[in-house]
């Protein structure tokens, strides 16, 4: 009866041994555990950033791509259109481009442009500055001594009973500048 209540001891004994080692197995695997959750956390978020930074790259090439291929369009409207009051705002646009090489070739297309404007527009000021001279020496004639609001290039197209002795010679400057105009039926 003496050995009973050692041995009930020992196995109590042995049983709180088990039960602080398995205490102390719950604590280290416990420690384990939330470790394993912080390095888990990490991961994620650093996933999550990874994936966020890969979302913005990708954003900022497609609008890249998206200002090259608007810059693109403005460029071919502007050369089919040779309109001189698009340049500023197309030449605004393409140098938004960060590509150097598809900048400076827009830009190029673009000065070609400017200066078929600009061509375009002498030629036209070089024709009316002959016209104005043509203007000048050209001899009209105004009927019903220079009254008429019309005026002629040649006596022989006026109308039949225009009384020729009434008619009027003077330059086509001076008789536009007195707010005649050409003879629609001449």
């Amino acid at each position: 009866a003496l050995q009973t209540p050692t041995v009930t001891k020992k196995i109590s004994s042995s049983q709180s041994e088990t039960k602080q080692t398995a205490t102390s197995t719950t604590s280290t695997a416990s420690t384990t555990d939330t470790s394993s959750s912080i390095e888990e956390a990490k991961r994620v978020e650093e996933e999550k950033k990874a994936k966020e930074k890969e979302e913005e790259r990708i954003a900022k090439e497609k609008a890249t791509k998206e200002l090259q291929e608007k810059g693109e369009t403005l460029v071919k409207q502007l050369e089919e259109s040779q309109d001189a009051s698009q340049v500023k705002s197309v030449k605004e646009t393409v140098n938004q481009i960060e590509n150097n090489d598809k900048k400076t070739e827009l830009l190029d297309r673009i000065g070609a442009v400017e200066s078929s404007i600009s061509q375009k527009e002498e030629k036209r000021i070089a024709r009316e500055a002959e016209t104005k001279a043509q203007q000048q020496d050209r001899i009209v004639y105004v009927a019903n001594n220079g009254k008429s609001k019309v005026y002629w290039y040649s006596k022989d197209r006026m109308p039949s009973k225009t009384n020729k002795a009434n008619v009027v010679e003077m330059t086509e400057a001076d008789a536009i500048a007195a707010g005649k105009t050409p003879s629609k039926t001449e």
